[in-house]
């Protein structure tokens, strides 16, 4: 988060209904505060979206989180329904010379790979590193390949030279003289000490989307919110009214709102860039597919592949697909490959066909469903522009009480994040 609230005002404007904005408005009716929530659509809960077809149900996003403490603790709030992952499919998988691999490091450079863990120490500034640059200093160019690259492409939908390591990885920026064994020590000993237990990977009963309509209820229920969709509000008003901001928007528009206030924060705004995604939901006949119990596989840049990865959906949780189909969801397009969002649903389709047949055998794959879903601007590029804009911004817009930024690309990108973030909206 970005600026603090004015607790002497109870009144606040929420600028912004993705799951962001709704968090933040849930947060502040729970803490006393009259909220007024301005959706300039006539949808809540923005890429986050749940489609029930005639083979299950098809996620436009994500599937599922890692339930730490705080998450449990908010489903339990407003009545959530998770399912953990199914106890046979906790493996996860990375493609390497065209087979999936649960360790995808060879014997010599899994020793390499634990020589430069243990005795490679900061001997600089790492927080200004790219994450290609970190990963080369730290784990060495197998597991920047192998293990760095395709868990950026699954997370960013980006390349870890994109990144900046403290940006889209706070926790492992290395202290100075330390090594990164010792560091990642010193951070389980922390966690233990404060009794946290470890995250959970689970999902929504009925979806993602329950998590949004729960959400919705609470705010309605608490008898303390108006709900605006379709409706842009006058923003000057609301700058006048000495009402406690929150804005919860994607870069461009919030670029566009601050602007006249500060233009500085509205030129670094403009720079943030975007990862476009295609995520594709597809069901198959069970048993027509040969493949592992697991959540699914990664892709690094350096594979013959066309796709960024591949969610085993009905593997991970009870109730994806109906009885005898699989469901799956695949992930194309990020920075490696935008043109994939321009594509068409043929060409998308054949491409998706070539993967499977490629991995799991087969002479043809026959999809009996698929949700396709487009997003140009996806996912913030969690770069240097990131932190610049957290330094700006404290010294512009939001330095005076009662101006909050909460979203994607002000501190967390996970809803885990953010939820865990959300703790603290009314005490800043």
């Amino acid at each position: 988060m970005i600026g603090q609230l004015n607790p002497d005002v109870k009144n606040a404007a929420v600028v912004g209904g993705g799951f962001s904005g709704l968090l933040a408005a849930y947060r502040l009716t729970q803490a006393g505060y009259r909220v007024r929530l301005f959706e300039k659509s006539k949808n809540l809960g923005g890429q986050i979206r749940t489609t029930q077809t005639p083979f299950g149900i098809a996620e436009s996003a994500a599937h599922s989180f890692l339930a730490s403490f705080a998450v449990k603790k908010l489903a339990q709030e407003i009545g959530l329904e998770l399912q953990p992952l199914n106890p046979d499919s906790r493996s996860r998988f990375i493609l390497r010379e065209g087979k999936l691999k649960k360790i995808p490091l060879k014997t010599a450079e899994i020793f390499q790979t634990l020589i430069k863990i243990a005795r490679e120490r900061a001997d600089g500034p790492v927080d200004q590193l790219n994450l290609e640059d970190w990963a080369l200093k730290f784990l060495g160019p197998a597991a920047l390949d192998h293990l760095i690259n395709p868990l950026v492409a699954g997370i960013y939908a980006a390349s870890p030279r994109e990144l900046n390591v403290a940006a889209a990885f706070p926790s492992w920026v290395v202290p100075p003289i330390k090594t990164l064994i010792t560091h990642l020590r010193a951070l389980r000993k922390d966690r233990s000490s404060r009794g946290e237990p470890r995250a959970q990977m689970m999902a929504p009963q009925g979806g993602m989307q329950a998590v949004i309509e729960k959400l919705i209820a609470e705010i309605k229920k608490s008898n303390r919110a108006e709900i605006h969709l379709g409706e842009e509000p006058d923003f000057s008003a609301l700058v006048r009214s000495g009402d406690n901001l929150v804005l919860s928007v994607p870069t461009n528009a919030l670029s566009d709102l601050v602007r006249p206030y500060d233009a500085p924060s509205a030129r670094v705004l403009d720079e943030i860039q975007y990862s476009s995604l295609v995520t594709v939901t597809v069901f198959v006949k069970s048993g027509v597919l040969s493949f592992p119990k697991g959540v699914g596989y990664l892709v690094p840049q350096a594979e013959s592949s066309q796709v960024l990865g591949v969610l085993f959906n009905s593997s991970s949780f009870t109730d994806r697909a109906i009885s005898g189909f699989e469901s799956f969801t695949v992930m194309l397009g990020g920075t490696r490959a935008p043109h994939w969002v321009d594509a068409s649903d043929a060409q998308i389709m054949t491409a998706i066909g070539d993967e499977f047949r490629a991995r799991f055998g087969g002479s043809g794959v026959e999809f009996a469903h698929a949700c396709i879903t487009r997003w140009g601007r996806a996912i913030p590029i969690y770069s240097d522009k990131i932190r610049e804009l957290e330094r700006v911004a404290k010294q512009g817009f939001f330095k005076p009480r009662g101006r909050l930024l909460f979203t994607n690309y002000s501190g967390h990108l996970s809803l885990r994040g953010l939820i865990e973030s959300s703790l603290t909206i009314e005490k800043i």
